[in-house]
């Protein structure tokens, strides 16, 4: 046997380790769509079912992964423990296996390895994924028409148009293999290791065959069948030693395919004449063949055109083809190409390759370069404008050209501000020499002493297209005062004002005749303590219309609030300081008569300037009037009241009641119409209540109060006069506690 003897060379180890792990991939491309992540790791717990080996796939199916019971004839089951059976994977080795019927439930299979005595395979009719058509003995992926699983026994029907990988990988009981004209691909080792298969017919229809399908066969290990280190399988090349292979080879004619791999590892190949007679040639076919420097095609270019190349043949591609009408190049070796005609910024130009194989050459377009613009800018200064050119850096062209105009106006959206403890920000809008506003982003603002009265200022410093800077002012003047009142004095006035001492110097006082304060005069304060101001030297009987407001001195400079409302007072013609020694007495029987004092100011009047008379009575409870007459240089006619009130009464004792409590009182009926009683629970009599309560009484049950709480009570007198009363003074407080 060839194979036996052959020497394991570098290649020849590396191709046994390929075909290992090309095992590995097509067995998992046959499991696709089962979830085999658990068990592949090591985690799965195997199960036994009726001598079946299965793990869970998930939480509804099982995989069956062998059988280690005696029947030679088994039936994978459907369902185990209620999940269904969708899967097998045949890791076991069974020697008794002789037949094998699969359900509807499966949907992926790998072979059965191991079983050499398996001789029927049967398919439910009802899977929806394989079948066993015309008795078959094996399994056939209905979808593809492919071929998966076989056994000893298969026979191929025709209408199959694919073998698939590891079909029948391994099934040394398969003697002889007919396979249908309906088959035009044979997958990778598919017949690999079946050592007793010697008889092989192969239909005209194959296009494809895979990597070391028929390697370790009888067939393959039958010296007599190798031509020159070269095996055939009819018109297929499907093999090659690379311990006995020529250096030379020239593929007999008739060939029309040649097989995946057919020549992998055969380090001493240096040329090849290939047929015109082959059609295709498979993936990988001369990996290796590192001393290979000569193919012949006995064909034309068209022709070798025509044939189906498969992937990863670089030595193809490498070298120049030699066919009956030329060299043929399928992957040109270009050199780094020279610029022909070189392209500028509107027009294209010319890059020429020539081929280092065959000297072939190629022009390619090179895209004009386009232009290649660069913006400049010179800036707008505060007094000039500036420009923005876009240029091209290659040729010169401009694209665009503007002229940046220079800010002109600056404004602030206040001038003034009234102090109030915060910043002033006012906004800023600068506009240009064309009257458009300059965007923000190209200014920064710093404020400065914006806070307290004075002058604050707010600088603009540009950037981007414009440079410099230009300051603005803007007034923080000192809080507004107002007038609480005016009064007339002898020829003059006086006014309060509110004091307003935060950043204030002091007051202005400002009067006129005029109402619009024309010829107005101005008096200034110049403390901001006072809150007072008298104002001499006037026409008598004349009014005068009265403001103020306040100032601020910072450095030279003042600074005013606005001018408060106006108000307005007439002068008088005397003194305004008239007072009487007293303006209430309590009633005794007796006449009063309270003396007169008249000041101008601090100095007092002499009496010889005025005469004084009073009105009848003035004895009774009652208001009173004392009449004082002015004499030059005064004139005018003042008059003051003065009042006499009832005696007050007191408090002779309280009883306590429930929920209320009785008053006894001094009993005075002398110029007394009747009393009142006030009672509260606050000792300072807080929401208190009154009761009144006529001068024939002495006593008084005051009702509808809280038990058990402690009240304060006091009584007065009072006189009704005409449609006024006049009351006495409260007479001292007691207290007293009801009853529940």
């Amino acid at each position: 046997m060839e194979e036996e003897t052959r020497k394991l060379t570098a290649p020849a180890v590396i191709k046994k380790l390929l075909s290992i792990m090309l095992a590995f991939v097509m067995l998992c491309s046959i499991t696709a769509g089962v979830d085999l992540s658990a068990y592949a790791g090591g985690d799965a717990v195997l199960s036994t079912y009726k001598n079946f080996k299965y793990y869970d796939s998930d939480n509804r199916n099982v995989i069956i992964c062998g059988y280690d019971g005696k029947d030679d004839k088994i039936a994978i089951p459907s369902k185990i423990n209620n999940k269904t059976v969708v899967g097998i994977e045949w890791d076991y080795e069974n020697s008794n296996l002789v037949s094998v019927t699969i359900p509807s439930t499966i949907k992926t299979i790998s072979t059965f390895h191991g079983c050499n005595k398996l001789s029927e395979i049967k398919v439910d009719k009802n899977n929806k994924v394989f079948d066993s058509r015309n008795n078959c003995n094996g399994v056939i992926e209905t979808r593809t028409n492919t071929l998966i699983v076989g056994c000893k026994n298969t026979i191929i029907p025709n209408g199959v148009t694919g073998i698939d990988d590891f079909a029948f990988y391994g099934c040394i009981g398969l003697k002889s293999i007919i396979i249908p004209n309906s088959v035009t691909r044979i997958g990778n080792q598919a017949f690999y290791s079946c050592t007793n298969l010697t008889n092989i017919t192969m239909p005209n229809s194959v296009t494809s065959i895979g990597a070391d399908a028929f390697e370790n066969t009888g067939y393959y290990n039958n010296k007599s069948n190798w031509e020159n280190g070269v095996l055939y399988i009819g018109k297929y090349l499907v093999a090659s030693n690379e311990n006995t292979v020529p250096n030379r080879v020239t593929i007999k004619n008739g060939t029309v395919l040649v097989a995946d791999w057919a020549f992998y590892g055969c380090y001493s190949l240096e040329s090849i004449i290939i047929p015109s007679s082959v059609t295709s040639i498979g993936n990988d076919v001369f990996l290796y063949c590192e001393s290979l420097n000569s193919i012949k095609y006995n064909g034309t270019i068209t022709q070798w055109k025509q044939i189906n190349v498969g992937s990863e043949n670089d030595e193809l591609q490498n070298l120049p083809i030699n066919c009956t009408d030329g060299k043929l190049c399928l992957s040109h070796s270009w050199n780094s190409g020279k610029v022909t005609k070189a392209a500028t910024c509107t027009a294209a130009g010319t890059k020429t390759y020539t081929c280092t194989k065959c000297k072939a050459t190629k022009k390619e377009t090179i895209k004009a370069t386009g232009h290649t613009y660069k913006t400049t800018v010179t800036q707008a200064t505060t007094s000039k404008n500036g420009s923005s050119v876009t240029k091209c850096t290659k040729c010169g062209t401009v694209s665009k050209k503007s002229t940046i105009a220079y800010p002109k106006t600056v404004t602030l959206s206040a001038t003034s501000y009234t102090y109030d403890g915060k910043a002033k920000k006012p906004t800023v809008t600068v506009k240009d020499n064309a009257g458009k506003t300059i965007a923000a982003s190209n200014y920064t603002l710093a404020y400065s002493n914006n806070t307290n009265v004075g002058t604050a200022t707010v600088k603009v410093t540009f950037k981007g297209n414009y440079s410099g800077s230009i300051s603005k002012t803007f007034k923080i003047n000192p809080k507004n005062t107002s007038i609480s009142g005016v009064s007339a004095l002898y020829k003059g006035f006086t006014v309060k004002y509110a004091k307003q001492a935060a950043q204030t110097t002091g007051y202005q006082v400002q009067y006129s005749t005029s109402s619009n304060f024309s010829g107005a005069k101005t008096v200034t304060v110049n403390k901001n303590t006072t809150a007072v101001k008298n104002v001499t030297g006037l026409t008598a009987k004349k009014k005068y219309y009265v403001r103020i407001r306040t100032y601020k001195t910072v450095g030279k400079t003042n600074y005013y609030s606005a001018w408060s409302g106006a108000k307005n007072v007439t002068t008088s013609s005397y003194p305004t300081s008239i007072a009487l020694s007293s303006t209430s007495y309590t009633y005794d029987g007796k006449v009063k008569k309270p003396s007169v004092t008249v000041k101008h100011g601090s100095t007092k009047i002499a009496s010889k300037y005025y005469t004084v008379s009073y009105s009848s009575g003035r004895k009774n409870v009652g208001t009173y009037t004392v009449t004082i007459k002015f004499k030059k240089p005064y004139s005018g006619t003042v008059k003051k009241t003065f009042k006499i009130n009832p005696k007050n009464t007191s408090i002779s004792g309280l009883t306590a009641q429930s929920k209320a409590f009785t008053v006894k009182l001094k009993k005075y009926t002398t110029q007394t119409t009747g009393y009142q009683i006030q009672y509260s629970t606050s000792s300072n009599f807080s929401n208190a209540k009154t009761v009144t309560i006529k001068n024939t009484t002495t006593s008084k049950k005051v009702t509808g109060l809280t038990g058990n709480k402690k009240y304060y009570v006091r009584i007065r007198t009072y006189k009704t006069v005409g449609k006024t009363n006049y009351y006495s003074g409260w007479s001292g407080a007691k207290t007293i506690t009801t009853k529940k």
